[in-house]
């Protein structure tokens, strides 16, 4: 397991060298691709996990693409517009 302390120096450098809107928008499309991947492993295996996973992830996502900037948050809503319509299909069959 990781420690704090271990990536203390790896952050120091990102926040000196990166601007605030460019460590939130790498870390929204982190968060996004999260969410397509969980979208994938629900899609492979039918599990309703991956499904809970990928919506918790989107939410990182959209709320940091949110801070980064409303292109970012155009392009990671667009990028998950396939997971909100596997959401709701998956919704529909269900309840």
């Amino acid at each position: 397991m990781v420690s704090v302390r271990a990536t203390i120096g790896s952050a120091l450098r990102e926040v000196t060298s990166k601007s605030e809107a460019a460590i939130e928008r790498e870390t929204a499309m982190k968060w996004a691709a999260r969410a397509l991947a969980c979208q994938k492993r629900y899609d492979e295996t039918g599990a309703l996990r991956w499904l809970l996973r990928a919506e918790s992830y989107r939410h990182e996502a959209i709320e940091h693409a949110a801070l980064a900037g409303t292109g970012v948050l155009r392009s990671v809503r667009q990028s998950l517009a396939s997971l909100t319509r596997a959401r709701l299909s998956t919704a529909r069959g269900r309840y």
